[in-house]
């Protein structure tokens, strides 16, 4: 009896030290992060050495070799007569890769539709250098070198991200995941994880929520069972990830509501061991009880006549310096197709103030007589050749210009959207109403990290984030991310 009451106590203290080592792991949060930022370590000196590498090795090599297109070789000294900007060139690529979209994580890198990216932002870093000297008027050198250089930072740029994708990311083993939850988050999420997997994640199936209705498949997955099955799951199927789906608690349709009133009264939650979990305990108790404070997103007033003033600005400048390409644009949609230039529509902003937004016309006129009021789609036939252009670039949003300067929008917030998909998102969707608290955008975090396409329950999350997390840096944050989804057309489908 007592060397069974030892082993057991043994059994358990092994078991709790086990615990406590696995606590004492880093989260997969952290974990992630670090391995994205060690990612962009690597790329950004990777980056830096081959540009700089590659710009003196075109000397070099145009100094040594004929090649079968040139001439004769350049003289060696010639090489030290030139005044090298190395230190504007280096940065330089830096700055067209990041607007380029070559710092976004490995995960979603695919070698085939990276390369094309590679080539246009080097020919643009080989014709910014070519115009650079050409001006500075500093050029002792054949202009033979910088098609060398443009060919060997190609060929090693393409090298070496196609290398780095495979030694941090293919050599990783595929992780095993189920999906808990058939909602239409659910369903939007476990259709990106099977048509693209950036996350390398393997479903193996499908779990229900409570209160959900019985099932044998979601999306083509199998359900493998019950929220109370998870734990016997994990052991069967080996899984690494739980992605929760599932629908919204009565908590989450309850606050919501409390925050979007004339009068908002501060909310305080008793945490569970989930909220705790997933939230951040606020130096806040009554007695010994611990509370999380849930806060209501009010921004300071001096950032907001910042944020009102600098919108004004900018589209004032901005509006004036594009005239030409306005009338570029206008010229190729009446050369295009038949209707107006601009399109009007009437949209929902602040406080549920109503406004005509202005847009260039992307659709064949009267494109909705026959369907009415519905959202556009990837495969959309009523938009036009050019205003598939227009779309993809974000072009079609440059006369919204105005509605900033008259008050109606800002440059970031959650975008307007029309009367009639406000009435039903209202009623489906908790929390839209908190969308109009503040000033509605040209851009947003839902346009930087989504699509055309998004379902309005993803993108009100990325709008509620926003709109809670609100300051300047974030808006400068987001106008920046905006460029890049400009220059590179991701997320426009």
């Amino acid at each position: 009896m007592g060397h069974s009451g030892g082993y057991l106590a043994a059994h358990e203290a092994s078991t709790t030290m086990n615990t406590i080592r696995n606590s004492a792991k880093p989260s997969f949060r952290t974990r992630r992060s670090t391995r994205l930022l060690i990612q962009r370590l690597v790329l950004l000196a990777g980056d830096i050495t081959i540009v700089f590498f590659t710009y003196l090795a075109a000397f070099w090599l145009r100094s040594v070799f004929a090649f079968f297109i040139f001439d004769d070789v350049m003289p060696p000294h010639r090489i030290h007569d030139v005044v090298h900007y190395v230190w504007l060139l280096v940065p330089g690529q830096v700055i067209i890769f990041y607007f380029a979209g070559l710092y976004e994580p490995l995960e979603a890198f695919q070698v085939r539709t990276q390369l094309r990216p590679i080539f246009g932002a080097i020919t643009l870093e080989a014709i910014l250098l070519a115009a650079f000297y050409f001006f500075v008027g500093d050029v002792p050198f054949p202009r033979s070198v910088l098609p060398v250089f443009w060919v060997s930072n190609c060929a090693l740029t393409c090298a070496f991200r196609t290398f780095s994708f495979r030694l941090l990311v293919k050599s990783r083993p595929m992780k095993k995941a189920v999906v808990v939850g058939t909602s239409t988050v659910a369903r939007t999420l476990l259709e990106s994880l099977r048509e693209k997997n950036d996350m390398r994640m393997n479903v193996v199936g499908v779990v229900l929520a409570p209160g959900e209705p019985q099932c044998e498949e979601v999306c083509g997955f199998q359900v493998l069972g019950a929220v109370s099955d998870v734990p016997d799951l994990i052991a069967e199927h080996n899984l690494d990830e739980i992605l929760v789906a599932s629908p919204n608690s009565w908590q989450q349709d309850l606050i919501p509501g409390l925050l979007s009133g004339n009068r908002i009264a501060h909310v305080s939650i008793i945490p569970s061991d989930y909220e705790i979990l997933i939230g951040r305990l606020q130096d806040f108790r009554i007695s010994d009880v611990p509370l999380i404070e849930i806060e209501s997103g009010l921004r300071p007033l001096f950032q907001l006549a910042i944020k009102r003033m600098t919108d004004f600005a900018i589209s004032f400048l901005l509006f004036g310096g594009l005239l030409p390409l306005f009338a570029l644009i206008g010229m190729l949609i009446k050369l295009t197709s038949r209707g107006p230039i601009l399109y009007r529509q009437l949209r929902i902003g602040k406080n549920g103030r109503q406004f005509k937004i202005i847009k260039f016309r992307t659709m064949t006129q009267d494109a909705e007589r026959m369907t009415g009021p519905v959202l556009s789609n990837t495969t959309d036939d009523r938009v036009t050749s050019i205003g598939r252009l227009l779309r993809k670039t974000r072009l079609d949003e440059l006369p919204q210009l105005m509605n900033i300067m008259k008050g109606d929008m800002s440059f970031v917030g959650p975008r307007p959207e029309r009367p009639v998909f406000v009435q039903e998102y209202c009623k489906r969707i908790s929390g839209y109403e908190q969308r109009f608290s503040v000033f509605p955008g040209l851009t947003g975090l839902a346009q930087i990290n989504g699509t055309y396409a998004s379902i309005p329950e993803i993108k009100i999350k990325y709008d509620l984030a926003y709109i809670q997390n609100f300051s300047l840096w974030l808006d400068l944050f987001v106008m920046l991310e905006t460029l890049k989804v400009i220059v590179t057309g991701k997320g426009a489908n």
